[in-house]
Order: C-alpha cells, then structure tokens, then sequence
C-alpha cells in the first residue's frame, strides 16, 4: 500500500502518518523479524503477512 493511500485512510498528514506507521513498526518488527517495512524509496508499506503469523503465534484458520 502507498502511503498517501494511508494518509489518506486515516484522514492525517504525511508526518502523523508516518509517525502511525512508525510507531506500528516498533510493535510488529520485534525480535530481528521484518513484519511491517516502509520502502521510503518508493514510499510503500508492506506487511509480510506468513511473518506476523510466526512471530505473533496466530492461527490463520480462525480469523476468517
């Protein structure tokens, strides 16, 4: 997802937005696994979906 995609999600500028998903990023990415990363070259935010599950011991089959 781009980040103005995001700004614009969630009604804030570029700086609150990139605060929100820098703040997400400290939650997520812990322990040395990549969860949620902001490609600020292209300024796209991605979430490694198979990584949250592993790191946070989620069962996929009961959320859906």
């Amino acid at each position: 997802m781009r980040l103005g995609a995001v700004e614009r999600h969630l009604g804030m500028s570029r700086p609150a937005a990139r605060g929100i998903v820098s703040g997400m990023m400290r939650l997520l990415n812990v322990e040395g696994y990549a969860v949620l990363l902001l490609d600020d070259a292209t300024d796209t935010l991605s979430l490694n979906e198979p990584l949250l599950v592993q790191q946070f011991g989620l069962d996929r089959g009961s959320s859906r």
